[in-house]
Parts: C-alpha cells; sequence; structure tokens
C-alpha cells in the first residue's frame, strides 16, 4: 500500500509540474536580440545524459537519446531551431566531471544542489519526484532518513540525494554505488542495509532485476526536482532554455507523459467506474447469497478451504527455498569470506616474501572468483523464480561459441591431467543466446572435469540432423547412480558423487542449465552408466527447421 501511494504520487506530481503556467504558452519565443545574437554566436551546444537513468533519460542499446528529459529536448530543439551535439559517457560521476572541466556544456534532466551550483546553473524545474528508501522485506517498519544512524546505506554516487544527505546527516554511513543496479543488488544480499533512490528509478530496477525481496519502508523527505542545467559562465544559454520550457504547452508535457508512464488523466473516472462495478457486484451475490444460503454458504467454506491448504503448501515450498537459498549463501559465502579475510590480514600484518605473498593472492583470487560464482547462480535461479530471465536471441556460429569455451577449460583439466578431445561439425547458423549457451557448455564441462579422475579423457561433439543441432560431452568419471538421475536438474541438489580434487558446488549449476535450455525450446538427456561415465545430450531446433 506504501509502494502504491507513493508511486500514484509521482504519477500525479509529474502531471501538474508547471500547473502555474495556467494557459497555452505563446508559439513564440520572446529572445533578446542579445540571446539570439549568442546563439548564432555558439552553434554547438554540447548536452551530456546521464547513459543510466530509466525512465528520466538513458543511453540505449542503439547509441541513442531516449527519456522524458530526451523527449523534451527534441522539442526545445524544434521550437528553438538549433541542434544541440549530444555526448556520451560511462556514468554520471564522469558526466559531472566532464562538465566541471568545461568538456560538456549542458544536463538534460539534474537536480540543483549546492555542489553544482558552483559550477551550473539550473532552469525551473520540469519533473518532480520523491526519493525513497529501500530495504529487504524482512525490515518490517516504516524508516526515515534519521532511522538510518548506524546502518550502512547505498546511494548513487554523484546524484542529488547524495549530496543532499552529506550536507545534512554527516552521520550517515554511505556507500556510495556506481548505479541503481549495484545499490539494489546489495541491499538484496545484506551486503548494506538501505539504499535511498528515486521512486521511479528505484521501481524500475526492482521489477527488472526480479528482487523479490526488497520493499519500500519509507520517504526520505527529498523530493527530486529535475531543470535543465547549463553552465554558470553561460547564463545566456540558461535564460534561452527557461524561455523555451515556457513554450511547451500542457498537450505536448501530457503526450510525453503518457508515453512513458501510461497513466491516464481522468484517474478518479477510473475509480469511480471500478467501485460502481464492485457495488453491482457486491448486491447481485448479496441476492445470491440470501437465495442460495445453505448451499453457497457449503460451497464457499470447502471452495476456501482448498485454497486455504494450497496456500499453505506453497508457502511451505517458497519457505523451504528460502531457507535453501540463504543457507546455501551463508554457508558457501562464509568459508571464502574467512579464507579472503584471513589472507589479507596477514598480507598487512606480516613481512612476507614476494613468493608468499603471491601465494597468498592467489588464494584470495580463487576464493572471489567461487563467491562470485554463487552470487552469479544465485542472481540466475532468482530470475529464473521470479519470472525475468531473459534471453537474447540472435544469429550465432555454435562451433565458434564451443571451440572458445573448450580452450578457456583447458588449463584446468590439463592441471588435472585430462585430455579434452571434441568432433566439432559446421552447423547452420541459427538464433540462440550465445552468453547463455556458454554458460551451459561453461557448466557441462566444469562438472565433467570437476569429477573426473586424472588421465582420463573428456569427448564434446557437435553435429547437425534434420534441422536440430546436437552437442555432446562425454566424460569418463564415476557415472550417476540411477535412482539420483532426476534429481540432477533440481535446484540446491548435491549427488553422493564428490569432485576428484576437492573443487566446490553450489547445487546450482544444471538446474540453470535446464531452464536456459528449456528457454531455447531445446532438450537435454543425460545417459549415466555407474563406474564408466556420463554423457550429457542437448538438442536445439536450427532455424532450417523453424
Amino acid at each position: 500500500m506504501k509502494l502504491f501511494k507513493l508511486v500514484l504520487v509521482f504519477f500525479l506530481s509529474i502531471l501538474v509540474v508547471h500547473s502555474a503556467i495556467g494557459k497555452e504558452a505563446e508559439q513564440k519565443i520572446n529572445l533578446t536580440q542579445a540571446e539570439k545574437n549568442w546563439l548564432q554566436a555558439h552553434p554547438e551546444i554540447r548536452l551530456s545524459p546521464d547513459p543510466d537513468f530509466l525512465p528520466i533519460e538513458y543511453i540505449d542499446e542503439f547509441g541513442k537519446y531516449d527519456g522524458i528529459a530526451a523527449d523534451y529536448i527534441a522539442l526545445l530543439q524544434k521550437k528553438l531551431g538549433s541542434k544541440f551535439k549530444f555526448l556520451k559517457f560511462n556514468n554520471w560521476e564522469e558526466v559531472l566531471e566532464k562538465t566541471r572541466s568545461k568538456e560538456s556544456d549542458m544536463w538534460g534532466a539534474a537536480t540543483p544542489t549546492p555542489q553544482r551550483r558552483e559550477y551550473m546553473l539550473f532552469t525551473e524545474p520540469f519533473i518532480e519526484l520523491p526519493a525513497v528508501i529501500i530495504v529487504r522485506k524482512q525490515v518490517d517498519r516504516s524508516l526515515t532518513l534519521d532511522d538510518l544512524k548506524g546502518m550502512k546505506v547505498g546511494v548513487i554516487s554523484g546524484y542529488g540525494i547524495h549530496d543532499h544527505i552529506v550536507n545534512n546527516y554527516p552521520d550517515l554511513q554511505l556507500d556510495p554505488v556506481e548505479d541503481i543496479k549495484a545499490g539494489l543488488n546489495k541491499v538484496s544480499f545484506g551486503m548494506i542495509d538501505a539504499m535511498v533512490a528515486n521512486i521511479a528509478l528505484a521501481s524500475f530496477y526492482i521489477e527488472k532485476g526480479g528482487l523479490t525481496n526488497l520493499r519500500v519502508a519509507g520517504e526520505s523527505g527529498f523530493t527530486y526536482r529535475f531543470a535543465l542545467a547549463s553552465r554558470k559562465d553561460w547564463p545566456e544559454l540558461n535564460s534561452i532554455l527557461d524561455k523555451t520550457l515556457l513554450q511547451i504547452t500542457p498537450d505536448e508535457r501530457k503526450a510525453i507523459y503518457r508515453k512513458w508512464v501510461a497513466l491516464e488523466l481522468d484517474v478518479w473516472g477510473e475509480v469511480k467506474n471500478i467501485l460502481i462495478g464492485v457495488g453491482v457486484f457486491i448486491f447481485i451475490a448479496g441476492v445470491i447469497t440470501i437465495l442460495y444460503w445453505n448451499r453457497a454458504l457449503t460451497a464457499q467454506v470447502q471452495k476456501r478451504t482448498q485454497e486455504i491448504n494450497s496456500k499453505n503448501i506453497e508457502l511451505q515450498e517458497l519457505n523451504e527455498l528460502k531457507n535453501k537459498f540463504l543457507g546455501m549463501a551463508a554457508h558457501d559465502l562464509r568459508n571464502p569470506l574467512t579464507s579472503v579475510m584471513g589472507f589479507t590480514e596477514l598480507i598487512l600484518e606480516l613481512e612476507l616474501e614476494e613468493k608468499e605473498k603471491k601465494d597468498y593472492l592467489v588464494t584470495i583470487n580463487r576464493a572471489s572468483r567461487q563467491m562470485l560464482a554463487l552470487i552469479n547462480d544465485l542472481l540466475d535461479v532468482s530470475a529464473i523464480e521470479s519470472g525475468k530471465f531473459e534471453m537474447n536471441l540472435i544469429p550465432g556460429d555454435l562451433r565458434e561459441v564451443i571451440e572458445n569455451r573448450i580452450k578457456l577449460v583447458s588449463l584446468a583439466a590439463k592441471a588435472k591431467q585430462i585430455e579434452i578431445t571434441s568432433s566439432l561439425e559446421d552447423v547452420s547458423e541459427f538464433n540462440f543466446d550465445k552468453d547463455r549457451i556458454s554458460q551451459v557448455v561453461d557448466n557441462l564441462l566444469g562438472n565433467a572435469i570437476k569429477f573426473s579422475k586424472p588421465e582420463t579423457t573428456i569427448h564434446v561433439s557437435l553435429n547437425e540432423n534434420n534441422a536440430r543441432v546436437s552437442i555432446h560431452v562425454r566424460d569418463q568419471g564415476p557415472g550417476i547412480k540411477k535412482e539420483e538421475i532426476d534429481k540432477i536438474f533440481g535446484s540446491f541438489e548435491k549427488l553422493s558423487n564428490q569432485p576428484t580434487a576437492g573443487e566446490k558446488s553450489t547445487g546450482l549449476g544444471m538446474a540453470i542449465v535446464k531452464k536456459i535450455v528449456d528457454a531455447h525450446n531445446g532438450k537435454i538427456d543425460v545417459q549415466s552408466e555407474v563406474g564408466k561415465g556420463t554423457e550429457f545430450k542437448i538438442s536445439l531446433v536450427s532455424n532450417s527447421g523453424s
């Protein structure tokens, strides 16, 4: 309910910004002669947007500037008859740095802060929305910024809320992050206690990332008021931008917001219709209840009992999955974290030989990679369970992908004296997700190496038959017991076989493999014989069969 109210406030605030304009602005911009002369003397005005600030502004995958602010800029250019030069930087911190050094002249959407006013001028704001506090769902109370003392709080480095907290809440322990995705993931995995960000940005990335364990705990008291910003030594440009913003009509503003937030203006009309419908439904239901009281009541009790039993089973399953999820993360992250802490303390406190330092750093690197692999698997499982598992299907050369994955694992195989052989045919180019299929091959090869003994062989083959492309990975490992075959593709399942060199396993890899193959409308089969080895076969439909 709290989140709904905040989102509703956000949408309504967007619609009422500049309500004081009151009437259609004149179509002609009333520029002074000095301002006209200034525009002629400055034919190139460089604008640097935030590259990742949906839905306010961002740079899409094709390099196009898009978002609410971008649509405003397009109208400004049309009304002014001028063109801005768009500069693309990696992140907002770089935008700030380039603007301070006057390598950029203007921002498309920014919040005025004392730090920024030192070198930028701001127009009247044209977008307003609140900054909120995001926490994990187990934090079940409302929070303000005052309540965050003693907690580790994430903010996007260089954003307006960062400056606001530094200026007004200097006692808060801040953890500046590069972008909203990094901050929300840190909260989700308990690396920080809370994240403060604007409601539109947070809502978009919580949904996109499938971060179902996060919630809004309260408002920060800070409202983002986004304005156009220009260099402080160019006051003429700021005046021109303010005058041009006044020429954007209410209809043009509404068209922009409908495009990005899909919000109908007649909100209360919609509510009225819903209430009328609910009232009619209640009336009819009441009549039916009076006429068929005993029969309906008995049926309702039975139905509710079934629903409650079903919900209880579902909640128990979700609770078990959550406990497994958290138990796996806590157990498998604790050991490598302990190793990293222990070896870094040794490096810092002892005078070590270079070889000893190198050995410790190798161990730290190995433990860090182990933690990263676990976190990646957990994020994939989270995306799968939340239905946010996205695929990027584009034409590709599957043989080249498999050859590259074999090269990447060859050193690990060689270290265990295991030989990898292959027979890879040229197959038709077809649509598949290169990164996800690479993940599948890595898992199959990694498991084969992990469970194979020295001086054995792993064979990889690729062929095409009847419009189906098949990948085979066969090892000479211990094989899998018949009673364990059905457990292979389950989440958090670990079989009785143990890795031959003490390697770690999360029990998630094969579950992810199965989901990836299913998402390609493919099939995965396994054949195994105890004492002789295991073979995995993946079958994908090529374009010629579609």
